[in-house]
């Protein structure tokens, strides 16, 4: 369901964001990511997307960001339909693509995170 892309597409980018704000701050990923668990932040998205930010590594045999991106589309596609608009999921849809741009669409979706690394 394309719909539950906005769910999932909207925490990675939300993570990735508190991730590069930590660690520019000092924090060490393993840090930002034990003490995000601690908290509110704590869900299956940071547990998930997280361990793969913390490390670092973006597997290829996952759901690649180019299918992220098209499921992503189609939700926005029926959001625009049905009168919402999707800020957030537009955002996220704009960093999958830059994700896409540089080639690394082919990785799972926390692989967003590397744009602000690259910055």
């Amino acid at each position: 369901m394309s719909v539950a892309e906005f769910n999932s597409g909207i925490a990675v980018s939300a993570l990735a964001e508190a991730m590069a704000i930590a660690t520019r701050s000092g924090v060490s990923r393993d840090q930002v990511f034990d003490l995000l668990g601690q908290g509110s932040a704590d869900s299956f998205a940071l547990r998930r997307h997280g361990s793969f930010m913390t490390s670092g590594d973006y597997p290829a045999d996952r759901f690649p960001t180019t299918y992220s991106k098209k499921d992503l589309d189609y939700a926005i596609e029926l959001a625009d339909q049905v009168g919402v608009n999707p800020r957030g999921a537009r955002l996220v849809r704009d960093r999958f693509s830059e994700i896409i741009e540089i080639g690394m669409g082919h990785l799972y979706s926390p692989v967003i995170y590397e744009l602000f690394e690259n910055e």
